[in-house]
């Protein structure tokens, strides 16, 4: 009944740590950042992640690096 116990108690926290993590990457400033990129015109609405992954790499060490972190971090 103990093993049983800790089997549930470890397999609720691996999936709620799973939650956090997908909350963490894909979360508010994530989508905050990806909604400016295209209005802002950086990339079109209707984008390949070839478009987006050539987009992070043009702004390597540039200004907008900064602004759009979030995104091109977790695309890479």
């Amino acid at each position: 009944m103990k093993k049983l116990k800790v089997l549930l108690v470890s397999t609720t926290l691996f999936f709620l740590s799973i939650y956090i993590v997908h909350d963490y990457i894909y979360g508010d400033v994530y989508q905050m950042q990806y909604k400016e990129l295209i209005e802002g015109g950086y990339l079109n609405a209707d984008h390949t992640q070839y478009e987006l992954f050539d987009f992070c790499t043009d702004i390597y060490d540039t200004p907008l690096e900064e602004k759009f972190f979030h995104v091109c971090f977790w695309t890479d």
